[in-house]
């Protein structure tokens, strides 16, 4: 059950990552839109995508200690 968990948790926060990524990276366009405080609003999408990064880095080591049940039926 926890690898099926942790295959589930990589995926999901390798998602929102990326999400929360792409979103922090244009602050110049999205200043255009609401002003000088899209740079304290790409800062905070930036440290959220460090905190599922952090997470996703986690579940990688998980996925190498507690392999998935995929992996030990393809062995």
């Amino acid at each position: 059950m926890i690898p099926i968990l942790n295959f589930g948790m990589l995926l999901a926060s390798s998602f929102l990552f990326t999400l929360f990524y792409i979103k922090s990276a244009s602050p110049a366009a999205l200043e255009k839109r609401i002003g000088l405080s899209a740079y304290q609003r790409c800062t905070t999408y930036r440290l959220i995508s460090s905190v599922f990064m952090t997470i996703t880095s986690v579940n990688y080591i998980l996925y190498y200690l507690v392999p998935t049940f995929f992996a030990i039926a393809l062995a």
